[in-house]
């Protein structure tokens, strides 16, 4: 295929490289479980949340693996539809979250013909909307559903996390010989973020921690800091 006609994507980690919070543990505290916004929450689900809330954040018990799997669980008993109405209105939330340099660089890409992927270990079903706003690809953690049409609470598939999210890059995108990844840009924001990044020619590393900002100098990658 002749690199004239050859597809060109611009890759973006969302929490904290797009978007300044973590998306999982924003949502999921200030939406899912919370009263106000979600009359559907469980009571007795609210009350583990904050025991584990307690135990994760003021005495240091729960690592950041067992609490992913804690606030994925939490999910589980809701459809795809009660989350989309949740969903839509915290999109306008994401948009405004949004690092108004990241989101510029990502509205010029998608005015450059660039095929915008927002990739992330945050999860498709409150994500959908927001990737949507953007004009966006999405590809992320996916959740189960069972026969009743519930969540699980269980991952489906590929946990979006490391390699993984290059693994689901790829099979969303199906031919990688349509892509010129040396004309292509990627960016994120921890160490995590390097399998997706270093795939393309024009790698950025945004606000990183000092591991990342090392990795990212030693390698020729942008560095771009927004705070």
């Amino acid at each position: 295929m002749e690199n004239s006609v050859l597809r060109k994507v611009a890759l973006y980690d969302v929490c904290q490289t797009l978007v300044v919070i973590t998306t999982i543990t924003d949502f999921t505290t200030s939406v899912l479980m919370d009263k106000a916004k979600n009359p559907l929450a469980p009571l007795g689900r609210r009350w583990v949340h904050a025991l584990v809330r307690f135990a994760r954040y003021r005495l240091h018990q729960v690592s950041g693996e067992r609490y992913r799997r804690h606030l994925i669980s939490l999910y589980t008993g809701f459809s795809p539809a009660q989350l989309r109405v949740l969903a839509d209105r915290y999109a306008d939330r994401l948009m405004e979250a949004c690092k108004p340099e990241m989101l510029a660089r990502l509205r010029e890409h998608q005015a450059q013909g660039y095929e915008v992927y927002l990739i992330t270990a945050g999860l498709e079903p409150y994500l959908e909307s927001f990737a949507q706003k953007l004009g966006a690809h999405l590809v992320a953690t996916r959740l189960a559903i069972d026969a009743h049409g519930r969540y699980t609470g269980v991952i489906e598939g590929i946990d979006s996390l490391g390699e993984g999210k290059v693994q689901k890059l790829l099979a969303v995108i199906g031919d990688v010989d349509s892509i010129d990844w040396s004309a292509s840009y990627a960016c994120g924001d921890s160490m995590s973020d390097i399998p997706i990044v270093r795939m393309v020619g024009h790698a950025t590393a945004v606000d990183p921690d000092p591991a990342l900002a090392e990795y990212a100098t030693e390698n020729g990658w942008e560095v771009v800091y927004t705070r």
